[in-house]
């Protein structure tokens, strides 16, 4: 299968019929899957991919990391892996910070469309 470049810099792979018409995202995948607490499981995810990212660059082992980040080897693995269901916000911060993070929340309203209204983008 042959990549294709989209716009935004993504690369699409897979077939793609004539005609089919796709739904922009809202820039959250969690809240175009529908789920409940999309914002919350977004920003999870956002710090997660900030740490697996760090880890990586540093070529730490997973033992490594977990000497690092004062946890055992077991979450690291489940981390690296995306399985961060059961990590809190705080694990997480105190993961950056173990880092040499510093981690700022900011608070601001957001207009977010709903799935139906967004602007439909059809694949020529």
């Amino acid at each position: 299968m042959a990549a294709k470049e989209m716009d935004r810099g993504t690369v699409q792979f897979g077939l793609v019929a004539a005609g089919a018409e796709f739904i922009r995202s809202s820039g959250n995948v969690f809240a175009d899957l529908g789920l409940e607490n999309a914002e919350e499981e977004l920003a999870k995810a956002l710090l997660a991919s900030a740490i697996r990212q760090t880890l990586r660059e540093r070529r730490l082992s997973q033992s490594d990391a977990a000497g690092i980040l004062r946890t055992d080897q077991a979450r690291v693995f489940d981390l690296m892996n995306g399985k961060i269901a059961s990590m809190s916000y705080e694990r997480l911060f105190r993961y950056l910070g173990a880092l040499n993070y510093r981690v700022r929340l900011t608070i601001e309203p957001v207009d977010l469309e709903p799935v139906d209204e967004r602007e439909r983008v059809p694949v020529p």
